[in-house]
């Protein structure tokens, strides 16, 4: 028997950054458990989307509105109330392998090690 597929993995399998806007304003899915499980099966059960109150923060480049963080508490992804995003990805010692941006930046070798 073929197992069915909840709503928000099928979300998951074609979802496209700006994650947070487009769960939103693309699916309707506007909950934060709900945004975190259809997360979780693009990047893991381990993740964690950044508690409320630091959402709150402004600056010229808009409100962050969604920010992914490793168990680690290293930034996977984050996305302000423009629409850009950031997508990082780290090796095993924690340092950034690969960047990716809503500007077309991508594949970006960073030889620092993010604290």
């Amino acid at each position: 028997m073929k197992q069915r597929i909840s709503y928000n993995e099928k979300v998951s399998r074609i979802l496209e950054p700006p994650y947070f806007k487009n769960m939103d304003l693309e699916f309707g899915i506007s909950n934060t458990n709900d945004q975190l499980e259809v997360l979780k099966f693009i990047y893991g059960n381990d993740v964690t989307i950044t508690p409320l109150p630091s959402m709150n923060i402004r600056s010229n480049f808009g409100f962050c509105i969604g920010e992914i963080r490793n168990p680690f508490g290293m930034e996977l992804y984050y996305e302000n109330s423009f629409g850009s995003w950031i997508k990082k990805e780290y090796d095993s010692n924690g340092y950034i392998t690969n960047y990716e941006d809503s500007n077309g930046q991508t594949n970006m070798i960073l030889n620092y090690h993010n604290i």
